[in-house]
């Protein structure tokens, strides 16, 4: 079973969202891709991306590929009915043949140059690859990985050591150690769990997207995957920041007092309420010239 002590850690030392007991935040992000069907077949998940009826799709935008993964991945063998019902409905992870997400960089650290390749189960008719197939072990792992992110964040946060193998989890390429108990030091941890979610963000393959929304340009959080899509929220859980929002008037990002309405029109602090009014009463007029426009042609 996970360590209830660790994530009760996580919650004390202020890396969930309020009381809720929840860490998943509020974040402005792109969508990805979730395969078309996904299959369990004994301690393997396979997927299509397309079928004869339909191709893949874009998952709900509501928060929860963090907690949803850890709650999938919580005892020490993977679930596999729950691991499937995750996949369902966010998407897979791609694993490739090292059990880790196939867009992992053989460095670890960068975010262009080649990537590892999925695991193939047959081919269609035409040569072309049909079925892929990842472990259920991929998906322990990476549970594994994200609750010791969060382990060693919550010891960064309270000023305490973390255990090596913590930390190596945490990192993805640090070295195991025969001794446990081996640390680091104080002045070294905090950039170390930086670099640590970087990673984290380097393989999910996070960016940043350029789209036109309704009359002005705006910026968001684009992660190429659901690997991505983890890795946002995690470096929101461990940096203890309640969310983010782009400010539809200034366009910069900003951390909103409490959570806006989805598909509402937001604003920052120094934008505030003249900036909604002044918001408000340009739609009013393009609706009304709009309208006009409309029944003079008509």
């Amino acid at each position: 079973m996970a360590d209830l002590l660790a994530e009760g850690r996580w919650f004390q030392n202020g890396l969930g969202v309020g009381d809720s007991g929840l860490l998943d935040r509020d974040l402005p992000i792109g969508t990805w891709v979730v395969p078309a069907e996904v299959r369990l077949r004994g301690d393997w998940l396979h997927y299509r991306w397309a079928t004869r009826d339909r191709g893949p799709s874009r998952p709900q935008t509501d928060p929860g590929v963090l907690d949803g993964l850890l709650a999938a991945t919580d005892d020490d063998e993977p679930d596999g009915e729950a691991v499937l019902d995750f996949a369902r409905r966010w998407g897979v992870i791609e694993a490739c043949p090292h059990g880790l997400p196939s867009s992992h960089h053989p460095a670890r650290t960068s975010r262009t140059g080649p990537t590892c390749t999925r695991i193939p189960v047959r081919q269609d008719r035409t040569g072309m690859i049909d079925w892929m197939k990842e472990p259920l072990s991929a998906w322990q792992n990476l549970g594994q990985r994200a609750r010791a992110a969060l382990t060693v964040a919550a010891s960064v946060h309270d000023q305490k050591p973390a255990p090596w193998r913590t930390w190596s989890d945490a990192a993805w390429d640090l070295p195991q150690s025969s001794g446990s108990e081996t640390r680091f030091i104080a002045a070294t941890e905090r950039p170390a769990l930086a670099a640590a979610v970087d990673t984290w963000l380097a393989i999910g393959g996070v960016g940043v997207e350029f789209v036109w929304s309704e009359d002005r340009p705006v910026l968001s959080l684009r992660p190429r995957s659901l690997v991505g899509a983890i890795a946002l929220q995690l470096a929101y859980s461990t940096s203890r920041v309640d969310g983010l929002r782009l400010c539809f008037d200034c366009g910069r990002p900003y951390t909103p007092d409490r959570r806006p309405a989805p598909k509402r029109r937001s604003f920052c602090q120094e934008c505030g309420l003249r900036a909604a009014q002044r918001q408000a009463s340009r739609s009013y007029r393009q609706r009304k010239k709009d309208s006009e426009k409309e029944y003079t042609n008509g």
